[in-house]
């Protein structure tokens, strides 16, 4: 009965651990999901961001005959 008992806390502590180290891929993928995604959209915002303040400048410093 004893030896039962062992086999039985054995099998859930190797459940438990299988479904620990599972959980943590999963969350360890979704973090690199996640700043894929922001890369992804960084770095379109960012030269959208750097055309618009270009363009700026290019009318301030056609209006008012300076460059900057």
């Amino acid at each position: 009965m004893n030896d039962t008992n062992t086999l039985q806390k054995l099998g859930w502590a190797l459940i438990i651990i299988a479904v620990l180290v599972v959980g943590l891929a999963v969350v360890i993928g979704l973090i690199r999901a996640f700043f894929q995604l922001l890369f992804i959209l960084a770095v379109p915002l960012a030269l959208a961001g750097a055309a618009l303040l270009a363009w700026r400048w290019f009318i301030i410093s056609k209006n008012t005959g300076r460059r900057l």
